[in-house]
């Protein structure tokens, strides 16, 4: 409806956040009917202000999240709206609110956990109504997956296509070590919604620690978890609301735990949104009571006494003042890498994805100093990357890129090559890499070999390889497989007129000018090219032929 513009994205995304933020007010003012209308309105400000939601709102492919969580307040909402009014028809809605929830981003998932536990706090129907809900939602999800025939992929991707940078979680064999990453990855949750001061736009390796559950870090925070743990759980029955933010939180971060399932990053601000609710539950209820404020008598009358106002107003200042700074950092890729990349040197992603970006930048200014300068740049971090962790196929392959084509020194290129090759045998660009450098160091059979072993890999569309494969073959006068080349090229790029030109070029190159003119020909086809027209007339002219001269006039 408005074309590829970022503003009215981000105006939606700004909308759903204020959404969010109401439906949390409207309905915990209902729930909470036991204290003052204060505790639900701290309870939004706070979830509002909180810098770690940043990632959420500013980033535009994270909308998902924000109509995930939506999709499972609605379902709550309707749920206890069943619970409490006995009315059926209210599970229509929540399972409708659940399955749209569920296809935005599986992150609504704890929801069927928290059903029970918010039905049992927030009404008094039995238990057994609430599990008759969930059997409703699960039918109506099934229904829904059946008619589309979709498959579930937990967190979005397979663990086929993650890499060991993303998560070394996929290829780890140790229970201990994996339920140490586990605590380390709660640990750094923890943080970021206590002291938000160091938020990142990329965690992954060797960011967080990959250690056994025995080494201090994760064994504190193990305790501290059984502690949360044992808290709510002895105090769920009483309809302790402290107990209930708390089993809010632990059932929303369990699903980013990585202990079921490990998740790409390892930790990442947006799969602590929903749990931070949880967090800012607790923190309102502390910084009320503790302030001494009469906040769990509906009836009284509230005062604002200055220890509540001078608390509950220097988390929400710090809170907003990080979250409007933050924001800033996101005004681009560039700016936000350069303002995270000084706390990112143990992450192999972070490094690889800043000097991408860099190379994108000095492409855009080629040839000038400022170039030459991000060029170096680049390679600064992708040697980094490759420091952190030799086996990364992707920033092996660019660094032997840079000097390849940047520098023509494909002897310090070659071995950058090979270690790609060696973590990822099927990197079909590496291999191609290699064939064209062995072109450039006039090792043609060597050469052949790579170019034909990279293009019939398919890991990716190799156009380059196809034109130089084809020319190879035919200086050595093998002019079977340059057509079988060209046939090959043309099948895979069948809208680029670049493999014709090629063979009309080396028949050129051999003074052949009626086999290169077919092949010319051909590629006008494709893309006209005035130059190559005027060629093309000027050759028929020559010959006399003034009937296909004409076809190729230039007005």
């Amino acid at each position: 409806m408005f074309g590829e513009n970022p503003h009215i994205s981000h105006f939606i995304n700004i909308l759903l956040y204020v959404l969010v933020g109401f439906l949390i007010f409207y309905l915990f003012q209902k729930w909470l009917n036991n204290y003052n209308i204060v505790f639900p309105a701290l309870i939004t400000f706070l979830f509002l202000a909180h810098p770690l939601h940043t990632e959420v709102v500013d980033s535009l492919k994270n909308r998902d999240v924000l109509l995930s969580f939506l999709g499972g307040l609605l379902t709550l909402h309707y749920v206890i709206k069943y619970l409490e009014l006995n009315k059926i028809s209210n599970l229509i809605p929540a399972s409708a609110a659940f399955t749209l929830a569920f296809f935005s981003k599986p992150d609504v998932l704890p929801f069927l956990a928290i059903i029970p536990i918010a039905g049992y706090y927030f009404s008094d129907a039995p238990l057994k109504k609430s599990a008759l809900a969930m059997v409703f939602i699960f039918a109506s999800l099934g229904l829904v997956f059946l008619a589309v025939n979709s498959k579930l992929y937990i967190l979005g991707r397979s663990s086929e296509q993650i890499l060991f940078h993303e998560n070394p979680l996929f290829f780890e064999k140790s229970w201990l070590v994996k339920i140490g990453v586990s605590f380390n990855s709660l640990f750094y949750y923890l943080r970021m919604l206590i002291f938000p001061t160091s938020l990142l736009f990329y965690y992954g390796y060797n960011t967080i620690a990959v250690e056994s559950i025995f080494s201090p870090v994760p064994l504190i925070t193990l305790l501290a978890y059984a502690a949360m743990g044992v808290y709510a759980v002895r105090n769920l029955k009483k309809k302790n609301i402290v107990a209930f933010g708390i089993a809010w939180y632990l059932i929303h971060i369990s699903m980013f735990s990585n202990l079921v399932i490990p998740v790409v990053g390892i930790v990442a601000e947006r799969f602590a949104f929903s749990a931070s609710l949880g967090f800012c539950i607790v923190l309102a209820y502390y910084l009320l009571k503790l302030s001494k404020s009469n906040f769990e008598n509906p009836a009284a009358k509230f005062s604002f006494n200055s220890t509540f106002l001078m608390a509950a107003g220097i988390f929400i200042l710090f809170f907003s003042v990080k979250t409007i700074s933050r924001g800033s950092d996101w005004k681009n890729p560039m700016t936000l890498f350069q303002h995270d990349i000084s706390d990112l040197n143990n992450s192999a992603k972070a490094q690889e994805t800043i000097g991408t970006e860099l190379m994108k930048e000095a492409g855009k200014i080629k040839g000038t100093p400022q170039s030459k300068q991000l060029i170096d740049q680049s390679i600064a971090h992708y040697k980094r990357a490759v420091e952190i962790f030799p086996g990364f196929t992707i920033a092996n392959n660019n660094l032997g890129t840079f000097y390849s084509n940047l520098y023509n020194d494909c002897n310090t290129a070659l071995p950058y090559f090979r270690k790609a090759i060696a973590s990822d045998s099927l990197s079909g660009e590496a291999i191609v890499n290699i064939g064209l450098c062995y072109t450039k160091l006039n090792k043609t059979d060597s050469a052949i070999y790579m170019l034909e072993k990279g293009t019939k890999l398919k890991t990716g569309k190799f156009l380059v390889a196809y034109s130089t494969l084809l020319a190879l073959h035919f200086e050595k006068g093998d002019i079977e497989n340059s057509k079988r080349v060209l046939n090959e090229a043309i099948r895979d790029f069948p809208t680029s007129e670049v493999p014709n030109m090629e063979m009309g070029n080396q028949y050129l190159a051999k003074r052949d000018t009626l086999e290169a003119s077919k092949y010319y020909e051909a590629a006008l086809k494709i893309k006209p090219d005035p130059q190559l027209s005027q060629f093309l007339m000027n050759y028929f002219l020559r010959k006399g032929d003034q009937v296909n001269a004409g076809k190729f006039r230039v007005n």
